[in-house]
């Protein structure tokens, strides 16, 4: 290999190894996962879902039920579910109620219902 040659692939080389160098020294980038992306963090994750029922935190939002939920076959409910998420319930009340005349309409003033609905038996 001539001489000019050889200097240029060693200055590649080197340009290689340092630039190699430089990449390593670098943090990996944590890319965010698609859920993460399209849907905020539960502020209400670490809490117990019965207590924020019961503490009046989250409200039902809807009753979710199977065709056999009710049929005579059945001594007792059975494919009953609630839906339940956190809201103003207040809306209707403390403003105009004509504004917000269901619950759904409520709903949509709510981030947490669009994300973050709990089901429960």
């Amino acid at each position: 290999m001539p001489s000019t040659q050889r200097s240029r692939f060693l200055l590649a080389a080197g340009f290689l190894a340092a630039a190699a160098a430089e990449a390593s020294d670098e943090p990996p980038i944590d890319i965010p996962s698609d859920t993460e992306l399209q849907f905020s963090a539960d502020p209400y994750a670490d809490q117990d879902k019965l207590d924020m029922i019961k503490s009046g935190i989250a409200h039902l939002a809807a009753i979710r039920y199977e065709a056999s939920s009710f049929s005579s076959e059945n001594t007792g409910y059975t494919g009953v579910y609630g839906d339940f998420c956190v809201y103003d319930a207040r809306l209707n009340y403390v403003e105009d109620p004509s504004l917000y005349p269901t619950i759904d309409d409520m709903m949509l003033t709510s981030d947490h219902c669009g994300e973050h609905t709990y089901t429960l038996p």
